[in-house]
């Protein structure tokens, strides 16, 4: 049986699966995965609501208060 004119072989697969990979991992270090730290190095000090998406460079919450997401997204 003869492979098609058109056909991808594993090789081929492969390839643009690493070439994808490595695109991804080139975003991730220019960009970075966990948000860019606009939002700076915070402690938690008192029970916290968020109002919106945040993007710690670091977090810490004191172990006696509560941070509620209120279903946005915490970045750090």
């Amino acid at each position: 049986m003869a492979r098609p004119a058109n056909a991808v072989s594993n090789t081929d697969a492969s390839a643009a699966q690493y070439n994808a990979i490595l695109s991804w991992c080139e975003e991730i270090a220019l960009h970075g995965t966990f948000g860019d730290g606009s939002d700076g190095d915070v402690t938690i000090s008192a029970d916290t609501d968020l109002t919106r998406d945040m993007y710690y460079n670091t977090l810490t919450v004191n172990s006696t208060k509560i941070l509620s997401t209120k279903g946005y997204r915490i970045f750090c």
